[in-house]
């Protein structure tokens, strides 16, 4: 062949539509043509050989591997998704004890926040965030409405006399139907976690007016509890939510959940002055205790407790004050207490007067 002809061949060439004879022919032509040779090695597609049909399918399949692993984990994570949804949607009609919905995650959410105001010590906001619950009188209401100010300075002091000193490492909530609330309400819990292991853990359930109020509060190794008496004395001004203080004296007098409900420094002296009761055989009829009211000179809430008990012989029935303050219930002295006896021994009535220790 002559230069035209393979200078003709070689872009064919180049592009595979060539037969293989012309190719031969190229190739031995440019042994001896320097001029044809240098069109050959300018032309790149030259040194690149078609690839074999093997390959092809081998990228072909490689290609298709990786769309169906890419399909399969987009399936896995659509049936996750809507497994989810489908569980929270389930706990959500049912509201089955202790189960977790849509509703319980969002109320995780907004107790977060108000765990990492008690964190950042802003009491203000706190105050704002809790509901006074159910209040029963006007003078209840005036109360909690003068008490704000002296309700955050009160947070603050004992916040710093008993955590200031610690640093936050992290804050965990979690919430959860719980049936023992009336209503089946959401119980949330926020732990709020420090450097040098302390916890504080409080508990909250929201109120009709979209305000929180705390059921309980404890914070780990902790002998004065003051910070926590501080916080139920904000969270409610009473101590005593409404039927407890029955409860545990008629069926857990030997409880330190009652005993802590008052100032420690009363504390051992009212578990043994119930217990002693106890032990001389008496029992209660009724306990009642009378709605708050604020006694201005003492600057304190005071309450008048009734317990009704009786003997073998007859009844008698006690009235003795109780005052509340954010240190917690002051219990009365026994020249406090009035008894009124009908027909019992004289014991009964020693036994009254000395209830509280």
């Amino acid at each position: 062949m002559n230069c035209d002809m393979i200078k003709d061949l070689i872009p064919l060439c180049s592009e595979g539509l060539c037969s293989d004879e012309s190719k031969s022919a190229i190739e031995e032509h440019i042994k001896t043509c320097e001029s044809c040779r240098l069109l050959y090695e300018q032309i790149p597609q030259l040194k690149t050989t078609p690839p074999a049909e093997d390959v092809a399918l081998k990228k072909v399949n490689r290609k298709l591997k990786k769309m169906s692993l890419k399909q399969i984990i987009l399936a896995v994570l659509l049936i996750g998704v809507l497994g989810g949804i489908s569980f929270l949607s389930y706990n959500q009609i049912t509201k089955r004890q202790g189960c977790v919905s849509f509703e319980t995650i969002f109320q995780s959410i907004e107790v977060r926040k108000i765990g990492k105001m008690i964190a950042n010590q802003d009491f203000e906001s706190y105050v704002d965030s809790i509901s006074v619950g159910q209040v029963e009188s006007l003078n209840q209401l005036q109360i909690i409405n003068s008490s704000r100010e002296k309700d955050i300075e009160l947070l603050k002091e004992s916040y710093q006399a008993e955590l200031g000193s610690k640093k936050v490492t992290k804050i965990k909530t979690h919430s959860f139907y719980d049936e023992n609330i009336r209503g089946n309400s959401i119980c949330s819990f926020v732990h709020i976690f420090y450097d040098d292991g302390t916890t504080f853990d409080i508990s909250f359930i929201k109120g009709v007016d979209g305000l929180y109020k705390s059921l309980d509060a404890a914070i780990t190794d902790n002998e004065d509890n003051q910070f926590i008496n501080t916080i139920s004395y904000v969270n409610y001004h009473d101590l005593i939510p409404s039927g407890v203080i029955e409860r545990l004296i008629m069926k857990r007098s030997d409880s330190t959940l009652y005993s802590n409900r008052f100032a420690m420094q009363y504390r051992d002296s009212v578990l043994d002055g119930s217990k002693a009761f106890r032990d001389a055989g008496y029992t209660f009829t009724n306990v009642s205790l009378s709605p708050a009211a604020y006694d201005k000179e003492l600057d304190c809430i005071r309450y008048t407790i009734t317990l009704t008990a009786q003997d073998n012989k007859g009844t008698a029935i006690a009235q003795a004050p109780l005052l509340l303050n954010d240190h917690g219930l002051t219990p009365p002295t026994s020249d406090q207490v009035q008894v009124y006896s009908k027909d019992c021994t004289p014991a009964l009535e020693t036994a009254l007067l000395h209830f509280f220790g």
